[in-house]
């Protein structure tokens, strides 16, 4: 029998060995979906069935030895390939620890299956739990859970492959746990992007493929975003940039207008040669170090003291056009021809 426990002892041997132990074994019938091994009967009482899946049959069950109610996964297959990844499956999961993805117990088995206990998580799946309309409240909350536990993941080096509504579990208490890792894939494991794992509709184009896929940049960072509150920042930086716009204008004598939310602020000249006048600014701003236009998208990554350098040089620019304007000699100032409005071919 193979048994592993929440320790990862060694009893159940290296990967090689088990293959060979599986590869050896008696012939034996093929399985049906949720065939229970021996040592499975022997410890749990099986107490109802919570669905199936490509790795697998899910049942909640009663552990005689932990005295707990559990949920027990059966392995569908007895092809070796298959019983390894299951094996690997236990191996991935059991060492994580978070409260967003759930606890596993122990692996048993024999040459004729293998089965895992884990924690039991009382709820429903995602799609269930949102429903066709969800309040916006209730969404992030739930998305920024599975953000955390993907987040988790990655910098444990693991990929999950197969997450969809089905596989993310939420508590009545709106708790998220991230369950079924079947397809995961250590990203620094030998092989780790051969074949096509995962779930039609929910794969990423790269999967699909078949090419080796890893922790997406976008939700890297936007379970980081969550964290600093990134929607606060931005909005605190871009009003910041508006009313300093104002200000400059206000002392500068420059006639301006500001449109567009914070975080996507914009200004312009209202003169008849406004055209001339933003060149004239786009210039003076080069000339002090600033790539500027007549817009400004904030970021998390502008400081305090970017923010203020940037309005000091925006108030010495404008201060350039004001005076450049006064004098009529504007295009006279320019070191190239005027910026282009709307949009133009290039070839």
């Amino acid at each position: 029998m193979i048994q592993e426990s929440d320790d990862l002892g060694e009893r159940s041997g290296s990967d090689e060995e088990f293959l060979g132990r599986i590869a050896h074994a008696p012939p034996v019938a093929p399985p049906r979906m949720g065939r229970l091994p021996a040592a499975v009967l022997e410890r749990f009482e099986l107490l109802s069935r919570l669905g199936s899946g490509g790795m697998g049959t899910v049942y909640g069950a009663y552990d005689r030895q932990r005295r707990m109610r559990v949920a027990l996964k059966i392995s569908s297959s007895l092809e070796p390939r298959a019983l390894l990844r299951f094996k690997r499956e236990f191996r991935a999961m059991a060492k994580l620890v978070h409260p967003r993805i759930v606890r596993l117990y122990d692996l048993l088995g024999d040459p004729e299956g293998l089965a895992f206990s884990m924690e039991l998580v009382e709820g429903t799946n995602l799609a269930t739990f949102l429903g066709p309309a969800p309040r916006v409240e209730q969404l992030l909350a739930t998305v920024g859970q599975i953000l955390e536990a993907l987040e988790f993941l990655h910098d444990e080096g693991i990929v999950h492959r197969d997450l969809k509504p089905a596989n993310v579990l939420v508590t009545g208490e709106g708790g998220v746990k991230l369950v079924d890792f079947g397809v995961v894939a250590e990203l620094l494991s030998e092989g780790s992007g051969s074949g096509v794992v995962g779930t039609v509709g929910f794969m990423a184009p790269e999967q699909e493929r078949g090419e080796r896929v890893g922790p997406a940049a976008a939700l890297a960072s936007t379970a980081k975003h969550r964290r600093i509150n990134a929607g606060k920042t931005l909005t605190e930086i871009g009003t910041r940039v508006q009313e300093g716009w104002k200000k400059a204008a206000e002392r500068t004598g420059v006639p301006l207008t500001v449109t567009g939310i914070p975080a996507l602020a914009s200004f312009g000249f209202q003169d008849k040669d406004a055209p001339a006048l933003m060149t004239l600014f786009i210039q003076e701003m080069l000339g002090r170090g600033f790539l500027a236009s007549d817009r400004f998208y904030p970021t998390v990554r502008h400081e305090e003291q970017h923010v203020s350098a940037y309005l000091d040089a925006v108030e010495a620019a404008f201060g350039k056009v004001a005076d450049a304007r006064a004098k009529g000699d504007v295009r006279s100032r320019l070191l190239g021809p005027v910026k282009h409005t709307g949009f133009a071919r290039l070839a």
